[in-house]
């Protein structure tokens, strides 16, 4: 019972004065230099080769390893014996070499738990001083009832088992997935309301162009009725030009077989004859259906229509002269 009682006292002596050394030269440490990762997939395992502490990290992280969701770096030491000191020392060098190389989310240490004599290399200053030079260092030394040493001291996170420890990793992890499916389902809300802005754009558009599109039609059919109106203006003005005597300049011969089209019926006898009044005209060329409005759109052997009151003929242009007295 002295035996034992005097090593537990010279490890917490060995502890604290450490401590106290890395204070004094300036050094950070402990839950103050955690840094949440947001994305642990490289992870550093300093674990005995052939202990329960192993196992017991690997039980916990290995469907997350097989699935391929994160890395396991297992770097296997000694932590009891005269070469304990070294091997932990080489061992934290070698986390170090992997965080240059892969970003190490997080560093384990871990062992079961034993004799407080096997923890003495845990509260050695070298070793302690080589694990802050760690990045996010998680101690699980031990089990219930162990005395913490300075490793757990300047550790980022201490917890009580390698257990804990594998199950800090783990929920780290699974908080990942949580926050990538989120991130997943606010870029499909996302998508979904650009795509809807994007339909609603398309469809304001359209209807934009259906509009304007209308009004081109419109200014079309109102260019086309003036255009009418006109024509009949100037058949109008030619008759009254022809009925005085003036000369336009051509004729048009009647071909024998040019029937008069949609002629009005007004009967056989003498009783049903209209009684006279001013007649019209309108031009309108045979091949193309447009009014003819000038004298100039007159061209030899032009097809046309003549439509009057009570029929359309179709007529042909020819040259003529006329001789005045």
């Amino acid at each position: 019972m002295l035996s034992v009682d005097a090593v537990s006292i010279d490890g917490e002596l060995e502890r604290e004065r450490t401590l106290q050394r890395l204070r004094r030269e300036g050094y950070r440490f402990g839950p103050g230099t955690w840094v949440e990762p947001e994305d642990p997939r490289h992870i550093a395992l300093i674990a005995a080769e052939f202990g329960d502490a192993l196992r017991d990290v690997e039980h916990v992280l290995r469907q997350f390893e097989d699935s391929g969701l994160m890395r396991l770096h297992r770097i296997y030491a000694i932590f009891e014996g005269p070469s304990a000191e070294r091997s932990l020392d080489e061992a934290f060098a070698r986390a170090g070499e992997l965080h240059r190389e892969h970003g190490l989310s997080a560093t384990l240490i871990c062992r079961g738990g034993g004799p407080i004599e096997e923890f003495q290399a845990l509260n050695a200053y070298a070793t302690v001083r080589a694990a802050i030079t760690v990045p996010n260092l998680v101690a699980g030394l031990g089990h219930a009832g162990t005395q913490l040493t300075a490793l757990d001291a300047v550790a980022a996170r201490s917890e009580p088992t390698p257990t804990a420890a594998a199950m800090l990793v783990r929920h780290l992890v699974e908080a990942t997935g949580v926050r990538a499916e989120r991130a997943l389902n606010a870029y499909d809300t996302a998508l979904a309301e650009d795509l809807e802005a994007a339909g609603r754009i398309a469809v304001a558009g359209a209807l934009q162009r259906f509009a304007a599109s209308l009004g081109d039609l419109a200014e079309l059919a109102d260019r086309r009725l003036r255009q009418l109106n006109r024509g009949v203006e100037r058949s109008l003005l030619a008759n009254l030009a022809a009925a005085t005597g003036m000369a336009t300049g051509v004729t048009a011969e009647i071909k024998p077989y040019a029937a008069p089209l949609d002629a009005l019926d007004f009967g056989d006898g003498d009783d049903d004859d209209p009684a006279w009044e001013p007649g019209w005209a309108l031009v309108t060329a045979a091949d193309t259906g447009l009014v003819i409005e000038r004298y100039c759109e007159l061209k030899s052997n032009r097809p046309l229509f003549l439509h009057f009151r009570d029929g359309t003929i179709f007529v042909r242009v020819v040259p003529t002269f006329v001789a005045y007295n």
